[in-house]
């Protein structure tokens, strides 16, 4: 049961067809009907969990999406995060947009700061411009979109605004899995808060297979929980007093000094010796 000091949060990870709406849609209710989620406040789905990349977005399939993804947060009375394309009605253009949304009504979005080219991403989208913070149950939440974890300043700064949990649906490839335990477990322990990654898996039009293996990560970089490759549901418990202890115990941010106080770089230039033979 959830407490003052805890968060219970789930994650969908999902096998995402490219291009099928109303089949994803069916699949994340399978999914989410496989555990009890009346006792969780957060549920995190992957990146692009209702499309993948079709490479052609239209608006019923951003409502589509949106509604589902509102009609499960009044069925578990949880936060449910999840990215979807948001076609502009302004501009035309499409955003990789991740909804927050709680007992149905959208409460913040975040738009994908960084678009990966490999996928095309750079021409499919535009990249937002803006990081969101939420203060959810006495937690303050921090949002990335998968690519974005290449990006430490991102969670510096989330560290800097004291952000406790950083949800990051995504969709990782499978080639760069080691890369993917690696830097969900350095973001989180350098920034010393909870990083919630939940990943896609499976096969998809974009070439290769996606890595799964979703994971909570603690503001110490100790794995709290972790998929494999198979879809399914990770739960775990985000616990204000871990991440208090890791800031006390560790006090990197009282110790860091800004970037001014480094100076300008000093450069040197190693030259090639010739040793003559006597």
């Amino acid at each position: 049961m959830p407490t003052d000091d805890t968060l219970v949060v789930a994650g969908i990870q999902m096998n995402v067809c490219d291009g099928c709406l109303y089949e994803n849609i069916g699949r994340l209710y399978t999914l989410t009907s496989m555990v009890d989620l009346k006792n969780v406040d957060l549920v995190a789905l992957p990146e692009l969990w209702c499309c993948g990349y079709p490479g052609k977005y239209e608006e019923r399939l951003h409502v589509d999406a949106l509604n589902a993804m509102k009609d499960i947060s009044k069925r578990t009375n949880a936060l449910i995060v999840g990215s979807i394309p948001w076609l502009s009605g302004e501009n035309g253009k499409v955003y990789n947009r991740l909804y927050i949304v709680y007992r149905g009504r959208v409460e913040a979005f975040y738009d994908k700061l960084h678009l990966f080219r490999p996928f095309r991403e750079h021409i499919l989208f535009e990249p937002g411009n803006k990081l969101v913070t939420v203060d959810y149950k006495g937690f303050r939440l921090g949002f990335a979109i998968c690519y974005d974890l290449r990006f430490p300043d991102i969670f510096i700064s989330y560290r800097a605004n004291n952000v406790d949990l950083v949800v990051v649906p995504s969709a990782w490839g499978k080639p760069r899995l080691h890369q993917w335990l690696s830097i969900t477990t350095a973001e989180a322990s350098i920034a010393q808060l909870y990083l919630l990654a939940v990943n896609r898996t499976g096969p998809s039009r974009v070439g290769e297979d996606f890595a799964g293996h979703s994971v909570l990560i603690d503001a110490w970089g100790d794995t709290v929980a972790r998929l494999g490759f198979e879809e399914g549901v990770l739960l775990g418990s985000v616990k204000k007093s871990r991440i208090m202890d890791a800031r006390n115990k560790l006090p990197i941010y009282d110790d860091r000094r800004g970037s001014a106080v480094y100076g300008s770089i000093s450069s040197h230039e190693i030259k090639e010796i010739r040793w003559e033979k006597k």
